[in-house]
Formats: C-alpha cells, sequence, structure tokens
C-alpha cells in the first residue's frame, strides 16, 4: 500500500498579520549562515535555524509599525522570501540567507499581498515564479498573483472578480497550485499561456463543504498537501494531510496534544517530519513532529510561520 503521510494540527482563531511579533532591535544581516539552517520563520523579523532549534539567526528585523510573516525557501534554499512593511514600504521581498540582498520583488497599494510560496521546479513557462494572493481595496476583489523573482512577469492569475482565493502553495513539479477558498480547499492546474506568462486550465476541488481550508503547503517527495481545516458546524480549524492521489478524502485528525491553536505545517525535505506552530496552550512556540504523530518536540519557544527549506 502506498505511504500516506497523515498530520493533524488543531488550529483555531483569526491570523493577524500586523503587529503579530514584538520587534527587536538592531538588524539583519552580517557573518556567515548557521552550519545547517533548515526552517525559516518569524521572531523579531525573519529567522532561520537548524531542524534541532539551534543557530537561530536573524536576516532582516523589524521596527516600529512595521512587520513580516510567510517566508518561503528559493529552489536551491539561497534566498528567502516574505510578505510585509519594512520602513512603511509593503510588498513582498527577497533576502540572501547570510542576511545580504534584501530586495523588493513587487509593491502594493490600497491593499496587502500575503504568504508567498516560491516555486521547486520550474512552472511550465519555463520559469521559478512566486505566488501570494493580493486584495485590491478599490474592487474589493482578492486574486492570486505570479510573479519572477527578480520583479519582472507580474500577473494576476485568477482574475476572478467574483471569488476571492487566499493563500497558494505550488505543487511539487510546478505546475499547478493548491488553493485556499472560500470554503474549499482547489488545485489548480496551470500552463504557459500563448501570450507569456501563465494560465489555468483545469480546476478540482479537493475539499468542500468546510468553514475553512486554511494555509496550503505542498510535500515535497509526494503528492500530498498540508492545510488547516475548519468544518462546516465550526470545530476548532485542524491542519490536515491530503494525499491528492487518493480522493474522495476523508480528513483524519493525529494531533497528539489536541489542545491549543497550531498552524503551519510545513514538511522536511523528505516529508518525514513537519514542523508547525502552537500557540494559547500551556506549552506554545514551534514544534517538529514524525510523520506518523509521534516524536513531538519544541524547538523554538516564541517564533511564528516556520517553514522547512525543500532540500
Amino acid at each position: 500500500m502506498r505511504s500516506r503521510v497523515l498530520l493533524a494540527l488543531a488550529l483555531s482563531g483569526t491570523v493577524v498579520i500586523a503587529g503579530s511579533v514584538t520587534a527587536r532591535a538592531g538588524g539583519g544581516g552580517g557573518g556567515g549562515p548557521p552550519p545547517d539552517p533548515a526552517i525559516a520563520y518569524v521572531d523579531g523579523g525573519i529567522r532561520v535555524m537548524n531542524a534541532d532549534g539551534s543557530n537561530s539567526r536573524l536576516l532582516v528585523a523589524v521596527k516600529g509599525g512595521d512587520w513580516v510573516r510567510g517566508p518561503c525557501w528559493s529552489p536551491d534554499s539561497s534566498r528567502i522570501a516574505f510578505c510585509g512593511r519594512l520602513k512603511g514600504s509593503e510588498g513582498i521581498r527577497v533576502v540572501n540567507l547570510d542576511g545580504t540582498g534584501l530586495a523588493l520583488v513587487t509593491s502594493h497599494a490600497g491593499g496587502f499581498a500575503s504568504f508567498p510560496d516560491w516555486t521547486q521546479a520550474p512552472a511550465p513557462d519555463g520559469q521559478h515564479k512566486l505566488v501570494f494572493d493580493e486584495y485590491d481595496a478599490a474592487t474589493d476583489d482578492q486574486d492570486l498573483w505570479i510573479v519572477n523573482p527578480d520583479g519582472t512577469g507580474r500577473q494576476n492569475l485568477t482574475q476572478s472578480p467574483s471569488v476571492d482565493e487566499f493563500s497558494a502553495s505550488w505543487t511539487r513539479d510546478g505546475t499547478g497550485l493548491y488553493v485556499e477558498r472560500w470554503n474549499e480547499l482547489v488545485l489548480l492546474s496551470v500552463a504557459a499561456a500563448a501570450g507569456g506568462g501563465l494560465e489555468i486550465t483545469d480546476e478540482t476541488v479537493l475539499v468542500s463543504d468546510v468553514f475553512m481550508a486554511a494555509f496550503p503547503r505542498s510535500a515535497n517527495a509526494h503528492d500530498f498537501v498540508g492545510f488547516s481545516m475548519m468544518s462546516a458546524i465550526q470545530d476548532p480549524l485542524l491542519a490536515q494531510v491530503l494525499d491528492v492521489s487518493i480522493l474522495p478524502w476523508t480528513p483524519v485528525g493525529l494531533s497528539p496534544s489536541g489542545s491549543g491553536t497550531e498552524r503551519w505545517v510545513s514538511f522536511s525535505p523528505d516529508d518525514s517530519r513537519a514542523a508547525f506552530h502552537r500557540s494559547g496552550a500551556r506549552i506554545s512556540g514551534i514544534f517538529t513532529i514524525n510523520s506518523d504523530g509521534s516524536g513531538e518536540t519544541r524547538i523554538n519557544k516564541s517564533g511564528i510561520d516556520p517553514n522547512w527549506k525543500r532540500r
């Protein structure tokens, strides 16, 4: 029987973006990277640490009213992309793993752009892409956008004024996107467009008739996607792992603790372990856990938004 990773991490409440992290003094960068940085996360800025929580290093600091969220890794693990506001300017940025080369990829006004994800394999047009969701206050519409890491090729991918798309994650082969919508999780297939960029060619509903299916993140070695689900009767949000090769799929929970608010599941390179964040319980922080639900270990006491590098 084909191996299937199942991970349930309880999640509840509304994600607060602005002001969610206490700023720390000082800047990022300088010196060399830690010996084996594996997990990027947010705590007073963008940080990286080893898989056991050691060698935490600040790459990008936030001050005053600034904020950062949602770090993700480049395909070669040499850069990290993230969203936020720095020095009053909001947008998607990238930074080198040693803290140098901080650059604005795309800015926005009249709304917000959040939670980027970087293709690990080239997209169908041959380019590595960042996907992010962007809200336009003028139209009250939230769409998925894509952009090349150098800021070129910015494109509204979904262009769906009657449907809002939220956080998204590329499939591991770069040919699709796992997308959060109201009450469902969908898989969008993408292809190279005749005029350049990408276009959506197909849509598959993976999970429906739920209150929320949030924060999808793809696995690395299997056709799995982790996401946080709240049922239609508003049970606590549970982060599930879905094997898209086996549909229809029934959600199965596997949280050993069953307490607190847990979110932002991401997978180790071979999918044997996952990282997640827990708050609102007696013990909060960033944890790692084996794919069978055993071996839960707190590796950091105060960080959020953990993201394990792909390779």
